[in-house]
């Protein structure tokens, strides 16, 4: 943790810092789901909604918690994500190592549910709220 911690602190000091931190995020999905195995890909695109979203659900916690260090639980048509020890917390200046995660969430549901409506930053620990966490709108993309 301290050596990742040590190089997020190092690109919150590029000028592209949020950037940077924005595609690592998104690099980080990608790698994650190309870790499933593809018959499981092509069942959560395909199947319904009441069917794919609990496998989608099942395998982002497997991975927000082995990459991130977080946890995400279901809340009605919402996916919480909650990191409590952010290893980009504090290493850019006006939040934007927190762009991580929120790129990470966002790719991860593109990716396994086909889409996502917005990801919010809720709760920020930098803002002395604890711990981190976004929030995404995942109804099926006909019911928005």
């Amino acid at each position: 943790t301290a050596e990742a911690v040590a190089l997020a602190k190092l690109i919150g000091r590029r000028p592209d810092a949020e950037a940077v931190f924005r595609e690592a995020g998104r690099a980080l999905a990608r790698h994650a789901y190309k870790n499933i195995s593809p018959v499981t890909r092509k069942l959560m695109r395909t199947l319904p909604a009441i069917l794919s979203r609990p496998i989608a659900l099942r395998h982002a916690r497997r991975i927000t918690g082995r990459y991130a260090g977080g946890t995400i639980r279901r809340i009605g048509s919402s996916i919480l994500l909650e990191v409590p020890n952010s290893v980009t917390r504090d290493t850019a200046p006006r939040l934007a190592g927190c762009t991580y995660y929120e790129s990470a969430l966002r790719e991860l549901m593109q990716l396994l549910v086909g889409g996502v409506g917005a990801v919010e930053h809720v709760r920020c620990a930098s803002r002395s709220e604890g711990t981190c966490e976004w929030r995404a709108d995942w109804r099926p993309i006909g019911a928005r």
